[in-house]
């Protein structure tokens, strides 16, 4: 068909020229371009003799992967899955004297296909081996995915999907998300309209929502469509974001740890090169004329210092406030991490004058921008002294958007000072600056839309009986509507009905036994403890210990205290230490648990996002580094922090209900047994110094 050609191959020859100038500037190499009755299949490969590097897999291989598979469908339209191994492969010519070619051969190689391979509902858009996630090591994160069934392997294939520094800190889109539009076109009408205002008071938005209702997914989809939407408005857009967890309510200033670090990346000096902050943008016919850092919010945003590290920018910015005695400290020290600096004599400064000065100095980072997003989730964890900050900040700043998440008040009443939570609800609410909305159940068509994502169909494919089944059940709440669809895909209890709907199983594939039945819950709580109980004994003791230590643990903490309360020998100790592995992995597959990000190791002006990443900073990053430049603590991962001879992460459960019902499991006598152990293994670990952070003395506390 002439028409359909002619649409076609001006498409396959954008594709072609993205995928090639991406990998050029990520030192990676085309193998392979098809186009066959399956579709457009390419490979990819790095690491070819004479193209190697430092640090290949996660400053190269990985951000290259991300950046074509974003902009592949947001540019071009075209939807895109990738697999992701590394291995050995043989890489020569193939064939005879008269037809031969240049291919690429292994056992990774194929897995790979396979990985590309998988339908498009259990995929997630890019997928990974085992061997991409451990060679990683700490500088990445990934969630873990199904496990598949690959040629040549007689096991199972764990795969994992890569996060970005964002997801990592803030979790992913789900891209399940249903409902919410009224919650959320509110938060984007506010924020669209404040970008186009010179000078707007600041505003606030407050969504409350029990437990199991969604709300940090509101709160995290909603900045997603945010960032998209301003994306290429060509306007300054600060977005910066925290999740407060459990004790954070005991350390003062404990919200503006990730905060700062972020703000003071956008800090604007008069001596940095401000070049790439230009507001004019072009959009040309030919995708490569486009200013491809228009179409990345970070660049929209602010240029990113490459020069100047976080220490560098608060003693700059101390001095140019003017900061008193005891704010370097503060920031730089107990929340950034750095080493104490000598701040010289003089009267330290009273805790009003350091939340004011901290007010300051987050303005003086941000004021370049048309508008900045503080995005706050769990605010009921948040401090006093916090909010206080928070208050300075809205009674003084333009064009700033506060986005809190929060239980019920109720239940969790936030830390505010009582004067500024009247105003809040009285003065600031008829000012049309202060916004509350509580989100309750969904509706029936929201689940079934739900229903619809996970079986990757239409809604008008779901038979109306597992539409209602399923509403009833989880009684419109997200999480639980979640819990129970992965329970009915594992048990496989849905099949394509006489109709073409998709509704519960009524033979098996021998026909013989009996039509399958749902297995109905109570509630949410029966269900999780059901799941719970089917891991075994011995991962439900450790998970009973890693819900005591808090809602986020580090590895060697669980194994510290496993060890402890169950008096392992020093013979016994490995095995032990493979126990534990066992489980978070077990864990991890079951989200029950994921990896969390620690701020304190963070390199943001190292890290390419996908708010960052474009062509123009990929070539500006690349184009000076010495090929033979190595970074001990990345490229080797032996280098990382070590425990016992495994890798010691940070990890935290993955809703905060699997953690309260693994609790309730426990008797009082022997929840106080594995506390008094767990404090006694904490209490050894703070007698090194470097394990004197907040985080662990909060934790023993």
């Amino acid at each position: 068909d002439d028409e359909i050609d002619m649409k076609l191959f001006p498409l396959l020859n954008d594709i072609m020229n993205l995928v090639t100038d991406t990998l050029e500037s990520f030192m990676g190499h085309l193998r392979q371009f098809i186009v066959d009755d399956k579709g457009v299949v390419l490979i990819a490969t790095f690491g070819l003799r004479g193209s190697s590097t430092p640090n290949m897999l996660t400053e190269r291989a990985i951000p290259a992967t991300r950046f074509l598979h974003r902009t592949l469908k947001s540019e071009l339209g075209v939807d895109n899955r990738i697999g992701g191994t590394i291995g050995s492969a043989y890489c020569g010519v193939v064939g005879g004297n008269c037809r031969h070619e240049y291919a690429v051969l292994g056992p990774s190689v194929n897995l790979a296909a396979r990985l590309m391979s998988l339908p498009k509902h259990k995929h997630p858009g890019i997928l990974v081996d085992d061997e991409v996630r451990k060679k990683a090591g700490k500088t990445a994160n990934f969630r873990p995915h199904d496990l598949v069934k690959a040629k040549g392997y007689s096991h199972l294939v764990p795969t994992f999907q890569p996060l970005t520094a964002t997801e990592r800190r803030w979790g992913a889109v789900n891209p399940n998300f249903v409902g919410r539009k009224d919650e959320m076109g509110m938060v984007l009408k506010l924020a669209q309209a404040m970008a186009q205002s010179s000078r707007t008071p600041a505003k606030m938005y407050f969504l409350v929502g029990d437990s199991g209702s969604g709300k940090s997914a509101v709160v995290v989809h909603t900045i997603a469509v945010l960032s998209k939407v301003l994306r290429v408005s060509g306007k300054n857009i600060i977005i910066t974001r925290n999740v407060s967890n459990e004790g954070d309510s005991h350390v003062p200033f404990s919200l503006f740890r990730s905060i700062f670090r972020d703000v003071l990346h956008e800090l604007q000096r008069p001596d940095s090169d401000d070049s790439s902050n230009d507001d004019n943008s072009s959009y040309c016919n030919s995708l490569f004329e486009k200013d491809w850092d228009k179409m990345s919010l970070s660049a929209a945003s602010t240029a990113r210092s490459e020069n100047s590290n976080s220490m560098d920018q608060i003693n700059y910015l101390c001095k140019e406030i003017g900061a008193p005695k005891g704010f370097l400290e503060i920031v730089g020290h107990h929340l950034l991490g750095h080493a104490k600096q000598d701040e010289g004599n003089g009267k330290s400064a009273k805790m009003d004058e350091i939340v004011n000065v901290m007010a300051r100095a987050f303005a003086r980072c941000t004021d370049h921008a048309h508008l900045v997003v503080l995005a706050m989730d769990d605010v009921h964890n948040v401090d006093r002294m916090s909010w206080q900050v928070v208050r300075k900040l809205f009674e003084t700043c333009d064009n700033l958007l506060i986005f809190c998440g929060s239980r019920p008040f109720t239940s969790y009443p936030p830390k505010i000072e009582k004067c500024f939570w009247t105003k809040l609800n009285d003065q600031y609410t008829s000012q049309k600056r202060f916004y509350k909305a509580e989100l309750g159940p969904l509706k029936q068509c929201d689940i079934t839309e739900m229903i619809s994502k996970s079986f990757d169909c239409s809604p008008k494919e779901i038979d109306g009986t597992l539409s209602k089944d399923v509403f009833v059940q989880s009684g419109g709440m997200p999480f639980y509507t979640s819990e129970i669809l992965t329970n009915i895909t594992r048990q496989k209890m849905c099949e394509r009905l006489e109709n073409g709907k998709m509704g519960w199983r009524r033979t098996t594939h021998t026909g013989s036994e009996p039509p399958a039945t749902y297995i109905a819950f109570a509630s949410l709580d029966e269900l999780i403890v059901n799941r719970i109980d089917s891991l075994g004994d011995g991962v439900r003791e450790i998970l009973i210990i890693a819900a005591t230590l808090g809602v986020a643990f580090e590895l060697s903490e669980l194994v510290a205290v496993y060890e402890q309360t169950y008096t392992i020998s020093l013979s016994d100790k490995d095995s032990a230490h493979n126990r534990v592995c066992d489980t978070v992995e077990l864990a991890l597959k079951e989200n029950i648990f994921e990896e969390s990000f620690d701020f304190a190791t963070s390199d943001a002006t190292n890290d390419l996002n996908d708010y960052d990443i474009s062509l123009d900073n990929i070539h500006s990053k690349f184009e000076n580094q010495s090929r033979f430049e190595i970074n001990p603590s990345k490229s080797n991962p032996s280098a990382d922090e070590s425990y016992g001879g495994f890798e010691n992460k940070q990890y935290r459960f993955y809703h905060d209900t699997w953690r309260r019902n693994i609790l309730a499991l426990l008797l009082d006598s022997r929840k106080r047994d594995i506390n008094r152990n767990a404090a006694l293994a904490l209490e050894m670990r703070l007698q090194d110094e470097e394990k004197t952070d907040y985080r662990s003395k909060i934790q023993l506390f």
